[in-house]
């Protein structure tokens, strides 16, 4: 697989993770809406239009996505040693700033830069 294949899909998974997490947030908040509404005798069709809403945010169809991506990719990634997992899975794919990465594992920016480039390329040589 080429390289820059690697980089979309990995940017995907981070991408569509953030999209479900902001659904199933949005998702429990108006869940939480409808039990208040149900205790105070809301409109049943209020009540109806926020099912139909939550129906129409298509979580599941989010989870897929990533599923069939992260299998595509989680072999791979479970053969990198520790640190270049914790590099990959925690700066490329949750976007936890390098600089942070870099404090938590002593690298410096620029070593966990030229080592997620490294990372990348040995993913996309293993699938």
């Amino acid at each position: 697989m080429n390289i820059d294949q690697v980089k979309k899909d990995l940017r995907d998974i981070r991408r569509l993770t953030h999209t479900v997490h902001v659904l199933k947030d949005t998702e429990q908040r108006h869940r939480e809406r409808i039990e208040v509404l149900k205790k105070h005798d809301g409109s049943v069709d209020t009540i109806e239009k926020i099912e139909r809403f939550i129906e129409s945010l298509g979580v599941e169809h989010y989870i897929t996505q990533i599923t069939e991506l992260e299998s595509r990719y989680m072999t791979a990634i479970n053969r990198l040693d520790r640190i270049e997992r914790t590099i990959i899975l925690d700066g490329f794919i949750c976007g936890t700033p390098y600089w942070k990465i870099g404090v938590s594992i002593g690298y410096s920016v620029e070593a966990v830069q030229k080592k997620v480039k490294y990372i990348i390329a040995k993913i996309a040589s293993m699938i």
